[in-house]
């Protein structure tokens, strides 16, 4: 099997696990796409679901940590702006206004013609 193909295997294990709640061995599977399979467009939405098993564990502080490397390693990605919006939700949702509001303001300068810019935008007139 090609490289694609193995790759979207582990990343439906990832996903198949996920909706069971299984976050940790979901999490194996992502990162398997990730250290396994770099250079695939499924490497950054593995990480991003990374940092989405963290949130269902309510590790947010390593869930936010994992967004922000998806923004590092994959900017280019449709998966980064995607993360920097679900990062302002969690450091909303943890009470942090200001870094909500870094996050959400970093998706509308930083991606303009994403499909999360609206709804960043949404959340910064919410938050005010």
């Amino acid at each position: 099997p090609d490289t694609f193909s193995m790759a979207q295997e582990f990343y439906d294990i990832g996903l198949e696990q996920m909706d069971r709640g299984n976050a940790a061995t979901a999490r194996q599977a992502f990162q398997a796409v990730v250290d396994s399979f770099p250079a695939t467009e499924l490497a950054p939405q593995a990480l991003f679901q990374i940092g989405e098993t963290y949130v269902l564990e309510g590790a947010f502080d390593r869930a936010l940590t994992t967004f922000d490397e998806v923004v590092r390693r994959y900017q280019d990605s449709d998966a980064a702006p995607r993360a920097l919006y679900r990062a302002g939700v969690v450091a909303e949702q943890q009470g942090s206004r200001e870094r909500a509001t870094e996050y959400f303001r970093r998706v509308v300068s930083g991606y303009p013609n994403s499909d999360a810019r609206r709804l960043a935008e949404a959340a910064l007139e919410r938050i005010g």
